[in-house]
């Protein structure tokens, strides 16, 4: 069975849903995923990767289907729109170049989705159905998820406080100190305020997560462009590069949230990268050490197991 995936954040529907209902015209074209990522284009007389690498093999950008529709095969009522054999095909696709240093793209099977009047009947009487609803919900996605990682950065924290105001979950945040000794403490904070975050538009809580990995990376360490192989060396765990994210910006918010404390006056657009430089290596150590603990521990608890129950059975 293959596993359950995440819908993509472009259409993650703020109710713990995904979008599931689209516009159809008969102009209609489709999405395809290349299978080629080696290749290049001249700009300005230099050749340039298409699909960039990024720090570590985990990274590396892919462009990936996000949407798949359904040609229900009817026709209309003129000679050159006769129906069409029905078929399944990629209506939206993505590519997240934001871990190769370059622009997010999305693509759609047609402009006509944002345009045409087939979306005149989603809004009777000028209010928008739920069906219209969860496509303006799709855009306004789409608006968070194209914005350039800098500008991410930048409104990150602002849309951190917007997020607690109004958000159930500040009553039950207790902030620990920035210490990395207590990093499972910061990452629980960290993670509690990215799902709260990523319950808006747009799911840009993740992003950060992913931000603070890369800060952490560098660019230093990039998959190899000139071959088009990847560096295998370079592939870490997403389980413990997800945990060390959630870690720093735990850590990152009780840096914001201390100093709002003592009346601060405090400009955070380049907050977390602060917080990576000055305890991401010791949060970094503190995550390993921890998951080191945890596999002695479950060895221990297997060897315990296994002299247990291999002991023969006295005959009674």
């Amino acid at each position: 069975m293959s596993p359950v995936r995440q819908a993509h954040p472009l259409i993650r529907l703020s109710n713990g849903g995904a979008l599931d209902v689209y516009p159809d015209h008969p102009h209609e074209g489709e999405c395809r995923i290349p299978t080629d990522l080696s290749t290049t284009f001249d700009l300005d007389g230099v050749s340039t990767p298409e699909w960039p690498g990024g720090p570590f093999f985990f990274m590396r950008p892919r462009p990936r289907a996000v949407a798949y529709a359904m040609s229900g095969g009817n026709g209309f009522e003129s000679p050159d729109k006769s129906a069409v054999v029905p078929r399944s095909f990629i209506a939206i696709a993505a590519y997240d170049g934001h871990f190769g240093d370059v622009g997010r793209v999305v693509t759609d099977a047609t402009w006509h989705h944002y345009v045409n009047i087939n979306l005149v009947g989603m809004r009777p009487g000028g209010v928008s159905n739920a069906d219209m609803q969860a496509i303006e919900a799709f855009w306004s996605n789409m608006v968070n998820w194209l914005m350039p990682a800098k500008v991410r950065r930048c409104l990150w924290p602002w849309l951190v406080v917007t997020t607690l105001l109004d958000h159930p979950i500040l009553e039950e945040l207790v902030i620990p100190e920035p210490d990395p000794k207590r990093v499972r403490e910061l990452e629980a904070v960290g993670e509690a305020i990215v799902r709260a975050v990523d319950e808006r538009p747009g799911s840009v809580g993740s992003d950060i997560v992913a931000d603070a990995v890369a800060m952490l990376a560098g660019r230093d360490r990039r998959t190899d462009d000139t071959n088009g192989k990847d560096r295998r060396d370079d592939q870490v765990s997403d389980r413990l590069a997800g945990r060390i994210g959630f870690a720093l910006v735990g850590a990152h918010f009780a840096t914001v949230a201390s100093a709002l404390t003592k009346g601060d006056d405090i400009h955070d657009h380049d907050g977390l990268e602060r917080t990576v430089a000055s305890i991401g290596a010791d949060v970094v150590d503190a995550v390993v050490d921890d998951e080191r603990k945890a596999i002695e521990r479950a060895v221990a608890d297997i060897d315990r197991t296994g002299r247990l129950l291999a002991q023969p059975v006295a005959a009674g």
